[in-house]
């Protein structure tokens, strides 16, 4: 496989006995103790650092904060609308969600991210419950006003 200076000039294979099929063909569990580039030679101090697209069929990203289910315990402070409109309106995002400047400096924890987008779900299913709560009312008054009209109309005849 050597052309006699060191370095491979073909495929190289690590723990199998048949010419690989890839460039390098790795068998069995592998260790590295540095940093990995697929596409680039600057890993920017991650241990992976990928310059191109990735395929997964599964990636799973460990929580290290609190799952949001903290937001249907009673003691849960959700914001009304109209702050969350005012905050929204001076802000220009989301309470607790980065600003579009900070991830485009920053980058983003997708694992962080998730859990504050699911604490954002879960918010607005609160939201909803009380405009539900709010509807059913109202159609409870509207249908008590329109038994009230039509009793007056009878009443008129």
């Amino acid at each position: 496989y050597g052309n006699g200076s060191g370095f491979f000039a073909g495929r190289v294979g690590i723990g199998t006995t048949a010419y690989p099929a890839e460039m390098l063909h790795v068998v069995g569990n592998s260790y590295i103790t540095g940093n990995v580039g697929i596409g680039t030679q600057n890993t920017f101090g991650y241990k992976l650092a990928v310059n191109g697209d990735i395929g997964a069929r599964k990636v799973i990203a460990e929580v290290t904060s609190a799952w949001p289910d903290y937001v249907f315990e009673g003691e849960y402070k959700l914001q009304t609308i109209k702050e969350l409109e005012k905050y929204i309106s001076v802000n220009k995002h989301l309470p607790e969600i980065p600003t579009a400047k900070e991830i485009q400096e920053n980058g983003q924890d997708l694992g962080e991210m998730n859990t504050k987008l699911l604490q954002k779900v879960e918010e607005l299913t609160l939201y909803i419950i009380e405009q539900q709560k709010q509807i059913d009312i109202q159609q409870q008054n509207i249908a008590s006003q329109q038994k009230a009209i039509e009793e007056i109309r009878n009443s008129l005849k």
